[in-house]
């Protein structure tokens, strides 16, 4: 099956509306700002979900809370809460979740799911899936879930009642040139400070899902340690704010290929806004789907169905 991201993208903001309209369970769930060691994991895209849960509840309410990928979570000790993070709810989850020894709740599509029989909670995130096997604007869509739920538990984070529209005014295919720039170029460093730095993070994971990527993500004061110095002639930087892109240019040594948020047609933001990776990453799956798309997931779909 050959996949494209473009058109499960561009319903991102029908998304946004619906989880910004549904009446969350969240007086449902337990407190996790009154449990002495909170976990969080996921695996591939659920993971950054897992990660921007884990900054939101560390920065915005100064809970101790961790996150682990996947397989690896088990291994962490004296968890009193986890939260496991998967749209499908499949195996790999399920398995996670038997390794735990603790209260669970699972963050889920698919209230059926093995991942959700087995937990102790559900948080229902109330989309249906991509019927594909890359999650776009249901990762978008359960970050902003988690944004609402970090504010029902007391953060103070102001999430406009018009974001799906903003978003929907912007997003468009990036253009021709800037396509053809990320194709000519053999790495591809996505640049973001604070919560966009999860949005470098997923931007990175799906070049490498859909185009085989040489991709990573950094933070602006990582791009200096060692690996800024090699060829630029080969590289492509995607600086999500303004500030990592004036250090970038400031320190470097020769003439730089990079793009910028705004020449996504993305809107400015401030890293230190929790709901910036919901508005850039749109954009940038858009990228990454015009510039390496579409990508045969059979492969894996196969894999993972497997019993």
């Amino acid at each position: 099956m050959k996949e494209r991201m473009k058109d499960e993208v561009l319903k991102t903001p029908r998304d946004l509306r619906k989880i910004l309209d549904t009446d969350h369970p969240f007086d449902e769930l337990p407190d996790p700002t009154r449990r002495p060691h909170v976990l969080l994991t996921g695996s591939g895209s659920s993971y950054h979900v897992a990660t921007y849960t884990a900054v939101l509840l560390n920065r915005e309410l100064g809970t101790p809370a961790v996150r682990y990928p996947g397989k690896t979570a088990p291994w962490i000790d004296n968890t009193d809460l986890a939260y496991v993070i998967s749209m499908s709810g499949g195996k790999d989850s399920h398995r996670i979740a038997e390794a735990l020894d603790c209260e669970i709740v699972a963050v889920t599509c698919e209230p059926e799911s093995p991942l959700a029989e087995h937990a102790d909670h559900l948080l229902h995130v109330p989309l249906r899936r991509e019927p594909g096997f890359l999650n776009t604007r249901t990762i978008v869509s359960t970050m902003l879930l988690m944004a609402l739920y970090a504010q029902h538990l007391g953060a103070d984070i102001p999430i406009p009642d018009d974001l799906p529209e903003r978003l929907e005014e912007t997003l468009r295919e990036p253009p021709e040139e800037t396509v053809r720039t990320v194709q000519e170029r053999e790495k591809i460093i996505y640049v973001g400070d604070g919560y966009q730095y999860i949005a470098a993070q997923q931007a990175a994971l799906k070049s490498i899902e859909v185009g085989d990527a040489n991709a990573i993500a950094v933070t602006s004061d990582e791009l200096f340690h060692g690996r800024f110095f090699g060829d630029q002639r080969k590289r492509v930087y995607v600086v999500l704010n303004p500030q990592a892109e004036k250090i970038l240019r400031e320190r470097a040594h020769e003439p730089l290929e990079v793009i910028t948020a705004e020449d996504l047609g993305a809107p400015t933001t401030d890293p230190d806004d929790p709901t910036s990776p919901v508005t850039t990453l749109p954009h940038l799956y858009l990228l990454i789907d015009q510039a390496y798309g579409p990508v045969d997931t059979s492969p894996a779909g196969e894999w993972w169905n497997k019993k």
